[in-house]
């Protein structure tokens, strides 16, 4: 078994890449925000505006909020990358 790379609670850095969508980013930070505190957030489109970057510093009690967090923006078609 692999030692955690993170000591929880903690501030985290969440990075997400998807498709210059209607509903994004709202909807994911509507999905951050149900489960974390959302501490910052900064938007940035491609220079082509196809894509838009979310990265968000949340303030996470578990490593189990994580991953309940990563698998719902999963879920959303227009996501392309969560790092």
């Amino acid at each position: 078994m692999k030692p955690p790379k993170h000591t929880f609670p903690c501030d985290y850095l969440v990075k997400i890449v998807g498709d210059n969508h209607e509903n994004f980013p709202n909807e994911v930070l509507e999905i951050i925000q149900a489960e974390a505190i959302l501490r910052e957030h900064k938007v940035t489109m491609s220079q082509n505006n196809r894509f838009l970057s979310l990265s968000v510093t949340i303030y996470l009690e578990d490593e189990i909020i994580l991953e309940k967090i990563y698998q719902k923006i999963k879920d959303k078609p227009y996501i392309k990358m969560i790092l």
